[in-house]
């Protein structure tokens, strides 16, 4: 399963709804018999409630230095929270059990 993007408008932050999502997501998963599930977290909150859930970092792209094929540095000006792109993957084989720290 790939999860590509997810966001909570700022009015309802801070609620849990953010991981609940998530945990539904992984839930769907399980259900449809998938073995992994890929997600990319674009920014510092959602890279640490997927760590949470148990998805292990596979590779991360630092916006500040990532340059595309032309040589250009097309992630200029992002805000603060948004400073990676961190894939993430949950392996489902191997644990049934959420993480919550």
């Amino acid at each position: 399963m790939q999860s590509l993007m997810a966001g909570i408008e700022p009015a309802y932050a801070n609620r849990g709804l953010f991981t609940r999502l998530k945990i539904a997501s992984i839930e769907l998963a399980r259900k449809k018999n998938c073995d992994l599930i890929y997600s990319k977290a674009t920014s510092q909150f959602s890279t640490r409630a997927n760590l949470k859930l148990g998805y292990h970092s596979a590779r991360t792209i630092d916006y500040r230095t990532y340059v595309n094929k032309k040589g250009e540095h097309v992630f200029r000006d992002m805000s603060k929270i948004h400073q990676t792109c961190t894939l993430t993957v949950k392996d489902l084989r191997i644990s049934n059990k959420f993480v919550l720290t």
